[in-house]
């Protein structure tokens, strides 16, 4: 059995996958990491606006799903994003300037 998903969906599917995988605040494998006590990290992240004012993914998900929007962090899993714009104006201007041929998010 196969899945084919929509070309756009499996994009932004993906995408989330690396924003979050290479968040410095996601420790591991992740060369990206930043050491909250020390505030160092192994490699710059290539499009550190990604994660201006954005600390952990609790941050990151209030951004999509605020606060006075759930009673639950859990209200977030399904629901349609009510992010304010932020998000997508880091979208549109990783996609203007990734070029797709050096995958930053593989280690």
């Amino acid at each position: 059995i196969s899945f084919v998903r929509d070309p756009l969906s499996r994009f932004f599917s993906q995408y989330d996958e690396a924003y979050v995988r290479t968040a410095p605040w996601q420790k591991g494998s992740n060369a990206f990491y930043v050491d909250p006590d020390t505030k160092k990290q192994r490699t710059p992240h290539p499009f550190p606006y990604l994660f201006d004012n954005i600390h952990s993914y609790h941050d990151y998900e209030d951004v999509f799903c605020p606060i006075a929007s759930r009673k639950s962090r859990k209200d977030c899993i399904f629901r349609q994003s009510a992010e304010n714009g932020t998000l997508a104006r880091r979208l549109e201007r990783f996609v203007g300037e990734y070029d797709g041929r050096d995958p930053f998010d593989v280690q």
